[in-house]
């Protein structure tokens, strides 16, 4: 299953990024993350790709609505789908490949319901170049420090649980408005919280947030490190 995972994420990137630095690929291997994060088994999988197809959709036409509001000439077409032959392109596909095939491994082996957390960072502290990850990991580390302060602050002091989801969805709408990645940080560990006291206890949820995010950390630092050495970048 380690092998496949490597295998199907490699060919992902390679299918997905037109240019080194393309993001086309996240939505596909986020999308990959959260369902080996969250499995199914066999008899719930009509449902589950019942629903991919009918989330695709909807993205679909809420994407061309926004296209035909702005006059854009936007077409995305089987054709786009290409293999690149860039070697910085070809290492960060490997290097997602390893890193998410050892993080979704390690979470099935941990067995905990938030194990895919660790996938998660991997996939965001992986970046084309070392320097990259290197600058990303503090912003990451120090952001979810702040985002548990600010969790306990906003969800145990001051918003009563019946208001929850609707301050969720302030800080989701803030969240599209921001391009800092240690502020993003800080919303997005704040929505994960929200949804994993629904799990854990707030301690418990907190102490998994940040072991999980220093065992990805520790993982994309050591893969990068080691490509670096071995090609540059």
């Amino acid at each position: 299953g380690c092998i496949l995972n490597m295998i199907y994420v490699y060919l992902l990137m390679m299918v997905t990024q037109r240019h080194i630095d393309d993001v086309n690929y996240l939505p596909f291997i986020l999308g990959y993350v959260f369902i080996c994060g969250t499995p199914v088994e066999i008899d719930q999988m009509g449902l589950r790709m019942l629903a991919a197809a009918l989330g695709g959709v909807l993205i679909g036409l809420s994407a061309g609505i926004y296209s035909k509001k702005r006059n854009l000439k936007y077409v995305v077409c089987l054709r786009n789908l290409h293999f690149t032959k860039d070697r910085v392109q070809r290492v960060f596909a490997v290097k997602m490949a390893v890193g998410l095939g050892i993080a979704v491994l390690l979470g099935q082996i941990i067995g905990n319901e938030k194990a895919m957390w660790i996938s998660v960072a991997v996939m965001s502290l992986t970046r084309p170049r070392y320097i990259q990850t290197k600058d990303r990991i503090p912003k990451r580390f120090f952001g979810t420090v702040i985002g548990c302060i600010l969790f306990l602050v906003i969800f145990q002091l001051l918003v009563p649980q019946s208001f929850s989801f609707l301050a969720v969805a302030v800080l989701s709408y803030i969240y599209t408005f921001i391009k800092d990645y240690f502020m993003q940080m800080v919303l997005v560990t704040v929505n994960a919280l929200v949804v994993a006291i629904t799990i854990f206890d707030t301690p418990e949820a907190i102490i998994t947030r940040l072991t999980f995010l220093l065992a990805g950390s520790l993982l994309a630092y050591l893969i990068g490190r080691f490509y670096y050495y071995r090609y540059g970048s």
